[in-house]
């Protein structure tokens, strides 16, 4: 599902994330954090950037088909429908016109922490340090620390799109993986801290803005 916002430029944001869940067991798919707290954030931004012109297209990309459909290697794949989206912007040429593509998952749980996922782009990494430290939170991504997500990114990086930019949840703790995480019996809405959430959609917002500045 993707809604857009046309710009004033021929210039595309694409912002995605992914609303399906882990759904094995009733346990595994609740997916509070994991699987509903990105579309919050996408929703918001949606709210916000309609009152508002903008310098380039926005298309808020709601990806279902995330999570593997068996654990069987040739069924372990998972990000379909990301993968789709990404293959039907290229064979349309929209894909040339991306300007970034912005990754929102597993926000607003109690440890508010981001990935410092190193298929960012190292101005957009930059980018979400100086967002982060306007609002107070600094400590919230390591510098130092990179690590890799397999995220609804992938998929339009591997049909060409180079600039990303990613808000993904995670954890002080180097073995707590974000799989691991969405698996786990407390990713209910008793997980979520509302502040939390709200300041990772603040974030979002301010970030596409400045994506959206016409430089």
């Amino acid at each position: 599902m993707v809604g857009s916002q046309t710009g004033a430029n021929d210039r595309v944001v694409v912002v995605v994330t992914h609303f399906d869940g882990l759904a094995k067991t009733p346990v595994e798919g609740q997916g509070a954090s994991c699987d509903a707290s990105g579309p919050a954030v996408l929703l918001e931004l949606a709210r916000q950037l309609g009152r508002q012109p903008l310098h380039s297209s926005v298309r808020l990309v709601f990806a279902d088909g995330h999570w593997p459909l068996s654990n069987h290697p040739a069924l372990f794949k998972g990000l379909y429908g990301s993968e789709d989206t990404a293959r039907a912007m290229q064979r349309e040429g929209a894909l040339a016109r991306v300007r970034s593509v912005f990754v929102v998952d597993h926000v607003g749980g109690r440890e508010l922490r981001f990935a410092n996922e190193a298929l960012m782009t190292p101005p957009l990494r930059q980018l979400l340090f100086d967002q982060l430290s306007a609002l107070g939170h600094a400590d919230a991504l390591d510098l130092g620390l990179q690590i890799r997500a397999r995220d609804d990114h992938e998929p339009f990086v591997d049909e060409g799109a180079r600039n990303v930019l990613a808000l993904i949840g995670w954890s002080k703790d180097p073995g707590h993986s974000l799989d691991d995480r969405c698996r786990e019996s407390h990713d209910d809405l008793a997980a979520i801290d509302r502040d939390n959430l709200a300041t990772a959609a603040r974030l979002a917002v301010r970030l596409v803005h400045e994506l959206d500045i016409d430089r």
